[in-house]
């Protein structure tokens, strides 16, 4: 089928030992792939014939379908391979959906959309935790269930690369590799890329109706787990906004949000606001963790 050359795109999917979401994942995009004649690259980080089986089966069902071994720990490795391999092709967008995601027959339609009508180098669309029975007060009023959304259109710079667009040109503006090693195994990888592209002057672009649905280890739905991300999180982000503003600029930054997550969770706690002292809570998570990186230590996530 002939496409429009400013929509042709190259979907990456990263991968580690999750054969079954994988297979989910791959069934959804067959839509988006057909609508777009697109091909969808799997970068396997765990290189396990189990996940080699499903991308060869779903092969079947689409022909452009590509399977690429890393056997370089690390989610940044898995990344870089997949731009590496979108760089041979002949498209303009890079999508890239994480393993644990499914999407809406749309997907790939409403992001180009979004991205060709708001001149976007970088487009985000939203993901929701898969609905689950049972889960705490805690996890179910965190972040990683109740992630935000907004208005289609010009954004500020987005979090994650979980469900993401990138425009080719910007990956020509910024030097490789574009996901750093470092922050591999921590996290971060993606928040680092997109502190980089900020400063090369890249239009982020948010598509609402792009969403997806996340089907999350039940392992990772815990409240101490949840706790564990919000702290690993900020440990990251503090040390990456040491390595781009500056020492005395980042602790500045951090030790203020300290302080005013502390005060969050002594007044909420006052007003006997339940959910807005979880709120103050998970910040004052946030930013210990973001301290402790102030004090040298390095939380590896994925070690």
């Amino acid at each position: 089928m002939s496409v429009a050359p400013e929509r042709r795109t190259v979907v990456g999917v990263p991968t580690y030992k999750r054969p079954a979401r994988l297979k989910a994942l791959l069934e959804s995009l067959e839509p988006s792939l057909r609508a777009f004649d697109a091909e969808v690259v799997v970068a396997d980080n765990a290189c396990a014939a189990e996940s080699e089986a499903v991308v060869e089966a779903f092969r079947a069902i689409w022909p452009k379908t590509t399977y690429v071994p890393v056997p370089e720990r690390g989610i940044s490795a898995v990344r870089n391979t997949l731009i590496s391999v979108f760089a041979t092709r002949d498209a303009p967008w890079l999508a890239m959906v994480d393993d644990d995601l499914t999407v809406k027959p749309d997907w790939l339609e409403q992001m180009t959309a979004a991205g060709l009508a708001h001149e976007g180098d970088i487009v985000g669309g939203p993901y929701a935790c898969k609905p689950e029975q049972g889960l705490s007060f805690i996890v179910a009023n965190s972040i990683f269930v109740q992630r935000p959304r907004r208005a289609t259109g010009p954004c500020p710079p987005i979090g994650g690369t979980g469900n993401t667009l990138i425009r080719r040109s910007l990956l020509d503006r910024i030097a490789a590799p574009h996901f750093q090693s470092r922050y591999g195994l921590s996290g971060g990888e993606d928040y680092e890329f997109f502190r980089r592209a900020s400063k090369a002057e890249a239009r982020f672009v948010w598509a609402d109706e792009a969403d997806a649905v996340e089907d999350v280890e039940l392992d990772r739905l815990t409240p101490g787990a949840v706790f564990h991300r919000y702290y690993s999180t900020g440990n990251y982000m503090a040390q990456i906004d040491r390595e781009h503003d500056g020492l005395a600029a980042a602790l500045k930054s951090h030790a203020g949000n300290f302080v005013k997550a502390l005060i969050g969770v002594l007044v909420s706690a006052l007003r006997f606001s339940k959910v807005r002292l979880l709120t103050s809570v998970f910040r004052l998570c946030f930013a210990a963790g973001a301290m402790s990186s102030f004090l040298g230590r390095r939380i590896y996530r994925y070690g």
